[in-house]
């Protein structure tokens, strides 16, 4: 049996544009995938070196900052939905897969499976909701979509709260070819002397990452601790307003020597990048598991992080990373302090989360967890 499948997903940006191309590339490595076709709101086309078997369409395909994403309206909604709805006639597809499923654009290609005969998986990749959209709402919007999914797949205990108690957890898949280290710093034109330890945050530009919450650790971390070190945050700016105060703070706070800010590092030189880098910080307000502590685990380098959403998942204090309880920014700074000082200890951590992390998240294990979702809803279809 060769499956034509169809995922759905608003955004495929950032964390879940890798999450996906990892799954695409095992997902048709393993023969039983003939063609994955994925629609998205917001995203990333095919570009000319994906396989021909791989096609990503999206709608708007630029850069759109955070708080013009809601000016993309129910006209992209609807002209998705009909991108849908005309593949499904056009072309023979076996399956739907419909990522994020509290999504205004998951209920429409619930529909447009429902006319189409087409049995759906849903799978739950975010968090636990906000004050403005909590997971009460966003359990409300996903009725429709849990109602006729044959499959539910979560990637964490976290997200299931999401889903519902049937639902699967499948984990994020994670190449761990790509964090083979070739010995060079990727830091090596940032930092000012060779001693000078990295603490490195990779994430996009947004309130919910928690930026200015390390910004504050750091500042006390400056005044009480002469260790050289240095902090570099990476990623895509999608909320303008909060990259402005995040860069204000830092320049008003006299730490532009302290803290660097770069462009989303490519994936490709991820790996280098983690390597260079002495400890992760990840003061995310919320997250579905926090796939950047498994990849920084994978190069040996653990995390200092706040107990939010599925990231306990992942740390158990002190023996591959350590917790901090969600905004307190003095416990950062401490756990930060004592790592930076002991580098037995960091190294025992890293040492005991790349062990954790190796085999669990393997992007093929992954990718037949989802593979024998697909053939089971299949065979009873």
């Amino acid at each position: 049996m060769s499956i034509n499948l169809l995922r759905v997903v608003e955004e495929n940006i950032g964390g879940t544009y890798t999450h996906l191309a990892l799954l695409d590339r095992y997902l048709i490595e393993s023969g039983r995938i003939g063609l994955i076709h994925t629609v998205s709101v917001l995203g990333q086309s095919s570009g000319t070196n994906l396989d021909e078997r791989i096609v990503h369409h999206s709608i708007n395909e630029r850069k759109i900052d955070h708080n013009l994403r809601r000016s993309l309206g129910i006209s992209s909604q609807v002209k998705a939905f009909v991108t849908i709805d005309s593949l499904l006639e056009e072309i023979g597809f076996d399956l739907m897969h419909i990522h994020s499923p509290h999504t205004f654009i998951a209920n429409l290609a619930t529909i447009a499976a429902l006319r189409n005969g087409i049995p759906i998986v849903i799978t739950y990749h975010g968090g636990q909701g906000s004050r403005f959209y909590p997971i009460s709402v966003m359990k409300i919007n996903a009725f429709l979509p849990k109602l006729i999914a044959r499959k539910k797949l979560a990637i964490s205990i976290e997200t299931k709260r999401l889903l519902g108690y049937d639902a699967e957890i499948v984990g994020v898949p994670v190449d761990s070819s790509m964090f083979n280290w070739d010995g060079r710093n990727y830091f090596a034109q940032i930092t000012s002397r060779p001693d000078e330890k990295i603490i490195f945050y990779p994430a996009r530009i947004n309130p919910v990452k928690g930026q200015l919450d390390l910004v504050y650790a750091i500042r006390q971390l400056s005044s009480s601790l002469n260790e050289p070190f240095k902090v570099v945050m990476a990623g895509e700016v999608n909320d303008s307003d909060y990259d402005r105060k995040l860069r204000e703070e830092i320049k008003n706070l006299g730490l532009d020597e302290r803290i660097v800010i770069l462009e989303q590092i490519p994936f490709s030189q991820m790996g280098r990048a983690y390597h260079g880098a002495y400890v992760l910080a990840f003061p995310t307000k919320s997250e579905g598991l926090g796939k950047i502590i498994i990849e920084g685990g994978l190069c040996g380098v653990p995390t200092i992080a706040y107990a939010v959403g599925g990231v306990p998942e992942l740390i158990i204090h002190g023996r591959n990373g350590y917790l901090v309880p969600k905004s307190d920014i003095t416990g950062m700074a401490d756990c930060l302090a004592s790592l930076l000082v002991n580098q037995s200890q960091r190294g025992l951590l890293g040492r005991t989360a790349r062990e954790d992390y190796s085999s669990k998240f393997d992007a093929r294990v992954v990718a037949q967890k989802n593979l024998n979702a697909y053939l089971e809803i299949l065979q009873k279809h």
